[in-house]
């Protein structure tokens, strides 16, 4: 990913690039030999094949963080003083890590 590509738009970039290759493909159709035809075909078929993937991927992707939230979220309100203790307990450990101090080297 460049500095640019945020992970909620790295679906549309690949749902883009298939899209140029299907184009690429098409242009390629008035081509006669067979063994163009033959990868056209092939190539037509990987593109499906992966575009089925990875829509399952992201709507299963989807669905875990669904059910990972709602999970948190009834703990969280079944237990909010456990919630918030290990919350402080996560901000308090991660404040020692960020500010203990390095040995000099000299």
């Amino acid at each position: 990913m460049n500095a640019n590509t945020t992970p909620s738009s790295t679906p549309d970039d690949l749902r883009n690039l298939a899209g140029d290759a299907e184009d690429v493909l098409r242009h390629l159709s008035t081509d006669a030999d067979e063994q163009i035809s033959d990868l056209r075909e092939r190539l037509r078929a990987t593109f499906s094949d992966v575009r089925d993937r990875f829509s399952k991927f992201q709507d299963e992707a989807s669905s875990a963080t669904r059910r990972a939230a709602a999970n948190v979220d009834g703990y969280v309100r079944e237990r909010p003083y456990t919630a918030i203790a290990a919350v402080l307990l996560v901000g308090v450990i991660a404040g020692a890590l960020l500010t203990r101090r390095r040995p000099s080297s000299g």
